[in-house]
């Protein structure tokens, strides 16, 4: 299996967790305020990736670099988690969370990689990543008449989506200074104390007496903290950004499947057309990386 091979499965599976993990901040948000949520989901994470890769963090090693090697990964936090994913968990806590896989999906890490990394644009991937887009316009939006009609929450997703793309990208300037584990073991220690000093700074209060039931979801959001950050930090790497972009994508039709497994939600007819039209640029888009086009 190669490498890119890899990277590809590494970003199916963060489609995948993000479809399973849609619903945790709008649970949370009944008992715990906003950064107190995140920063908990984070300091979770943090644990597990101490705990489970234990064997694979040096850390001598990741506390010795050098701002070559730091600068990259402060900036991948304060983007990815400090930002973006605390603009996702407002926004799918004020505004639908079919608005917020809508704005989602706009394929902003695949405009960001063709400016930032210089990517190739080809009519062909352009075409692609249209396609892929209108997939998951088809599934997402209930109300075609409203699909322009931005609210304060749709601004907030917006913000959030341009922000995790972002972030994600970044991931291919840090330095190989530090492994896998290392890498994503610092970025969530970094997002705890980020998040964590700005629920301060808010005013929120130190979190006591948690229900069972939110000490669970935060575990489960931990746990699934862990399995984003380990696949971004190796996927990303691997991955060009147009490519990233159409996979990702694929966590709409996911989360309809997901519907039909845990909720027995059937799918409509524009459901099953929208997820093959995200499948087939995903699947054509792979094809054309694969002979360099």
């Amino acid at each position: 299996m190669t490498e890119k091979t890899k990277g590809v499965l590494a970003l199916l599976g963060i489609a995948l967790v993000w479809s399973l993990m849609a619903m945790l901040p709008r649970y949370l948000s009944t008992a715990l305020p906003l950064f107190q949520q995140v920063y908990l989901r984070f300091f979770c994470a943090a644990v597990f990736i101490a705990i489970i890769f234990r064997k694979q963090i040096n850390f001598r090693q990741i506390f010795s670099g050098s701002a070559k090697d730091y600068w990259p990964i402060f900036l991948r936090t304060l983007l990815y988690y400090y930002l973006g994913v605390t603009l996702y968990t407002q926004a799918v806590i004020v505004t639908k969370i079919s608005n917020a896989s809508f704005i989602g999906a706009l394929p902003l890490m695949a405009v960001l990689g063709f400016i930032l990394f210089k990517e190739k644009v080809t009519a062909s991937k352009v075409w692609l990543i249209i396609l892929s887009f209108f997939g998951a316009l088809i599934i997402s939006v209930q109300d075609y008449s409203r699909v322009f009609v931005f609210g304060w929450g749709e601004l907030i997703a917006l913000a959030s989506a341009f922000f995790i793309s972002w972030g994600m990208l970044v991931r291919k300037w840090e330095t190989k200074k530090f492994n896998n584990a290392g890498s994503s073991f610092l970025v969530m220690a970094l997002a705890t104390i980020m998040v964590f000093m700005t629920s301060l700074f808010t005013g929120e209060a130190l979190p006591s007496r948690i229900p069972n039931g939110t000490i669970a979801a935060l575990l489960l959001g931990g746990l699934f903290n862990t399995v984003l950050v380990i696949l971004m930090t190796f996927g990303m790497r691997r991955v060009k950004g147009v490519l990233a972009s159409n996979l990702l994508q694929l966590e709409v039709p996911l989360t309809v499947l997901l519907a039909l497994f845990f909720y027995q939600e059937i799918p409509m007819f524009k459901d099953l057309f929208g997820g093959s039209l995200i499948f087939t640029a995903a699947f054509l888009m792979n094809r054309l990386e694969a002979k360099g086009a």
